[in-house]
């Protein structure tokens, strides 16, 4: 029973993951569609403002125009670092009850149930981080 609890687990763990990958295959697909789209939307750009002035100063506005956002993108970055993130609850709890549970599981469990609930405690974790991000 052990034995086939530990294979759905690890057959639950690694569904998650694949799904993750296949997530992120496709964010990045779509990054690489978009710089494409925004390359295209800056070329039409310039030929629009190359119809009302010169050459040299279409590419200097669209070049000020880029370093203004980038400048407000690199502004926003350490705000957001130095942000205090949220502690979870259920973190917080996990972090209590743990040395309680393993006192516990191993004054009354043999180790193939104590490497059990460890495997399904650390899956657990592993695939609530994995759905977060």
């Amino acid at each position: 029973m052990l034995k086939g609890l530990s294979l759905l687990a690890a057959a639950e763990a690694g569904a998650a993951v694949k799904r993750q990958a296949i997530a992120y295959a496709l964010y990045a697909a779509a990054a690489v569609v978009g710089l494409f789209a925004l390359a295209f939307l800056l070329a039409a750009l310039h030929t629009w403002l190359t119809m009302r002035m010169s050459s040299v100063e279409a590419s200097l506005y669209i070049a000020l125009g880029l370093a203004v956002i980038a400048g407000v993108i690199f502004a926003i970055g350490p705000y957001r670092k130095s942000r205090r993130a949220t502690p979870s609850p259920l973190a917080a709890t996990a972090a209590v009850a743990a040395p309680l549970a393993a006192q516990t599981l191993l004054r009354r469990a043999n180790l193939g149930a104590v490497g059990l609930v460890a495997v399904l405690i650390g899956g657990a974790l592993i695939g609530r981080r994995i759905a977060r991000d």
